[in-house]
């Protein structure tokens, strides 16, 4: 199957339904798209050419820019105090609306997560220089540091023991990412969370982009109309891929 690379006659049309458009909102998420991957995830901190782009986007009115992320929410203020964004974290658990509270509009059982500590705990000992990280609503085991090999033999003996919690958790599910297994309820994801943003408001311009598995909710969940980008290479039912990060901001400023 041929990757629908972004090309110049496809960026000249996003370009033109962008400056025709009267209201727009542009999903993008962080880790992977608006900021590169990080040895480390606390040092995948926004940078200058991420930071223009989003104050200039933020600037305009007519625009309604989400940074939806699998991040926490204590990380996402931190990187965006200084712009007027609307923030989902946790994969769509946590919406804060500029200038407002994070609130959630899922509710989940969350006594789960004592049983899977433990299990995600033998992996941390047992592979060195993986790490795990301990959200409100869910439990994330990153393995980037981790020999791709050894990674993936890992990866399936934990799948293995989890099976008999997820038999007695019906809704909870294994979440793969760029490398990182994330163990959340199926209850929301980016897609449900897009979803409330569209029902809220029409808006004639819809973009969202990402890179990673968890961002094809995302892209599934947007209209026929909108303009869906995959960063990198691998398939996906985006409408186009980018090749790299660094493209991101090349998209930004030609639309601008």
């Amino acid at each position: 199957m041929t990757i629908p690379y972004l090309g110049a006659e496809s960026l000249k049309l996003i370009k033109i339904a962008y400056q025709k458009a009267a209201s727009r909102i542009i999903f993008i998420d962080y880790d992977g798209t608006l900021i590169p991957f990080s040895t480390f995830p606390e040092q995948a901190v926004m940078n200058e050419k991420a930071e223009n782009i989003i104050t200039i986007l933020t600037k305009d009115k007519k625009n309604k820019i989400v940074i939806i992320s699998g991040r926490n929410k204590e990380f996402l203020d931190r990187q965006f105090a200084k712009v007027n964004v609307t923030l989902v974290a946790e994969h769509g658990f946590f919406i804060k609306e500029p200038q407002k509270a994070w609130e959630t509009h899922v509710a989940v059982e969350l006594d789960w997560k004592q049983k899977v500590l433990p299990i995600l705990n033998k992996y941390i000992d047992s592979c060195s220089g993986s790490l795990l990280e301990e959200k409100y609503a869910s439990l994330a085991w990153h393995y980037r540091n981790v020999n791709a090999d050894f990674a993936k033999l890992q990866i399936n003996q934990l799948k293995a023991d989890m099976l008999e919690i997820l038999k007695n958790n019906a809704n909870l599910q294994i979440l793969e990412g760029n490398k990182v297994i994330e163990i959340k309820s199926m209850a929301y994801n980016k897609g449900t969370a897009a979803s409330e943003f569209m029902h809220q408001q029409h808006f004639d311009f819809a973009m969202a982009i990402g890179d990673d598995k968890t961002d094809e909710d995302l892209f599934r969940a947007m209209p026929p109309h909108a303009h869906t980008i995959k960063i990198g290479p691998g398939l996906s039912i985006a409408r186009y891929n980018l090749k790299k990060q660094q493209q991101l901001y090349d998209l930004f400023h030609n639309l601008l």
